[in-house]
């Protein structure tokens, strides 16, 4: 459905800098509080420099080197603090606006205005104590359209642009509008009167906890009582940003050169932790996103989780980042053997490291299996990876290689930089995926793979999937069969790394 309110949205959306601003409410002498805790990770151990957050205060404080955090001072009955929302948008469920109100005995206003600033409904007048109310704007036979609800407190007044048509309401974060006014605004009262509908009081006020660690993802939790004790642990067991290289970097490697980790649900794994995949992305060596995985219309990444497969998603240096041949592939080695070095210390299986891609991401997955020059360099031995797996990989037309390389023929000019130039005995499992419909890929990668073969390959396998074309997507349906037969590779030679 198209968004009814895209344009008259836009001459409100310039409130939004006032987004953020407090509302400060008179109040008499309050209690103190305080709130203290531990802020954890999901092995337990105490993480030190996460930001923690008293949403409903607008405070911010870090743990110390013992990951502990304490807030002090604070207002047992909210009075000092008070504010609209505590500071986040106000919430449409199901056609109603909830909101919040401490700093009692305050008089509270709500209207409802059309865009051209008549007035729609007379929502509420009236003196309310603290707590979380709802009000239904909308009521039966009203026009479809965008709406203005204006909520005043006391001296202070909240705008809200809500769109509305027959039969539902939508709203999201970036298409409010809120500014503080306080006597002259352009959206005044008309004459026209509308019988006032009281406000529902809902649940008790709460605050909001939110922690965000580096690290890991952010974690929040609700705290009826401003008091006390708090101990927060961070359950989402994702890693993000993770730097694989160290020493002096560019700023490039030091930007792109990251990973994030994605771990099943804790308690999933085995007692040797979870098999893990590394998913380099496609995107022709010039794009892509490293998160590949976990984007898209179709992710598949949450299936591996699901099945118990750690995922590990890697950036590289692209062409368009200054990147040129073998950054790339130099970056993919060093991610792995990263990963290979310390995913143990994350839940992952070291013996049950498997390599894969897609597209790009698998002419990277191509080259370090059939070329040893990446590993050896680095002094690691590669047979300490389970296996490769390869989607839909070039193997000896690439074009922007060729513009990297400035040649017009690679197999002819610099074969070494395709894996069809680097044919040998590969001595670790290897399984190849092409889409029966990807053209030249499905014949270059059967001669890939039959070359490899002659060349005295075992444990090498090449399926083609029928009616697939170049597309990644596919693992995400629920009958893939390339999704069982990548599952069912990993489950075969999982544990088999030395």
């Amino acid at each position: 459905m198209k968004n009814p309110i895209a344009n008259p949205l836009k001459p409100f959306l310039l409130l939004a800098a006032w987004f953020l601003n407090p509302v400060p409410v008179s109040a008499g002498n309050e209690s103190q509080a305080a709130l203290s805790g531990i802020v954890t990770g999901p092995d337990g151990a105490r993480i030190k420099d996460a930001k923690v957050i008293l949403l409903g205060r607008n405070l911010t404080v870090r743990t110390d080197a013992n990951g502990m955090y304490a807030f002090t001072d604070l207002t047992a009955s909210f009075g000092r603090d008070a504010r609209l929302a505590a500071l986040s948008p106000p919430r449409m469920e199901s056609g109603s606006l909830r909101f919040v109100v401490r700093g009692g005995g305050q008089r509270v206003r709500v209207s409802l205005f059309t865009l051209s600033g008549s007035l729609a409904r007379e929502v509420a007048d009236a003196g309310l104590t603290d707590g979380e109310y709802q009000v239904e704007p909308f009521t039966a036979g009203m026009a479809a359209g965008t709406y203005l609800l204006r909520v005043r407190i006391g001296d202070e007044s909240h705008l809200l642009a809500l769109p509305y048509w027959i039969g539902g309401v939508s709203v999201s974060p970036e298409r409010l509008a809120k500014g503080a006014f306080r006597s002259s605004s352009a959206l005044s009262a008309s004459s026209a009167s509308v019988a006032p509908v009281a406000l529902r009081k809902t649940a008790a006020v709460s605050d909001t906890l939110s922690v965000v660690a580096v690290g890991f993802e952010r974690g929040e939790r609700l705290i009826a009582e401003p008091s006390g004790t708090q101990d927060f642990k961070l359950n989402a067991l994702k890693y993000v940003n993770v730097p694989y290289k160290s020493g002096v970097l560019s700023a490039t490697e030091k930007a792109v050169c990251i990973l994030d980790i994605h771990s099943p649900k804790a308690g999933t794994s085995t007692g040797k932790g979870w098999p893990v995949v590394i998913h380099f992305h496609g995107g022709g060596l010039t794009g892509g996103d490293r998160n590949e995985a976990f984007t898209g219309n179709n992710p598949f990444g949450q299936k591996f989780l699901d099945a118990g497969v750690m995922e590990i998603a890697p950036g590289y240096r692209l062409i368009r980042h200054g990147g040129t041949w073998p950054d790339y592939i130099r970056d993919a080695a060093q991610a792995a053997i990263w990963v290979r070095k310390n995913i143990e210390v994350y839940g992952g299986d070291p013996n049950s490291v498997f390599i894969s891609g897609f597209s790009a991401g698998a002419y990277l997955t191509h080259m370090l299996s059939v070329d040893s020059t990446w590993f050896s360099e680095a002094k690691f031995d590669p047979r300490h990876f389970a296996g490769f797996i390869s989607m839909s990989g070039q193997t000896r037309v690439h074009d922007s290689l060729q513009m990297d390389l400035q040649v017009a023929d690679i197999m002819k000019e610099k074969p070494w930089a395709v894996p069809m130039g680097n044919i040998r005995k590969t001595v670790i499992p290897w399984q190849i995926f092409t889409g029966s419909l990807e053209g030249h890929t499905v014949t270059d990668n059967q001669a890939l793979y039959d070359a490899c073969i002659k060349a005295g390959s075992t444990d090498l396998f090449y399926d083609i999937i029928p009616g697939l074309g170049h597309e990644v997507e596919d693992m995400g349906n629920a009958i893939s069969p390339k999704r069982d037969k990548f599952l069912a590779f990993i489950n075969k030679y999982k544990g088999k790394g030395i």
